[in-house]
């Protein structure tokens, strides 16, 4: 059975088209994509994602 591996780079390039939900259940399937979704250029992305996204009115319920 050939497994397919994607190269690290290639991982991390997909995972910033995800939004943040995404990714963060794309962390779950495997340990390769878990230290990907950690690593710092992909936070940067998600940082800037929250801050554009985020409304007061989010945080009442």
């Amino acid at each position: 059975r050939a497994t397919l591996v994607l190269p690290h780079h290639v991982i991390l390039r997909i995972f910033q088209f995800l939004p943040l939900v995404d990714r963060a259940r794309a962390s779950s399937v495997c340990r390769r994509w878990n230290e990907t979704f950690h690593v710092p250029e992909l936070w940067r992305s998600a940082v800037a994602e929250l801050f554009y996204t985020w409304r007061p009115c989010d945080l009442v319920a």
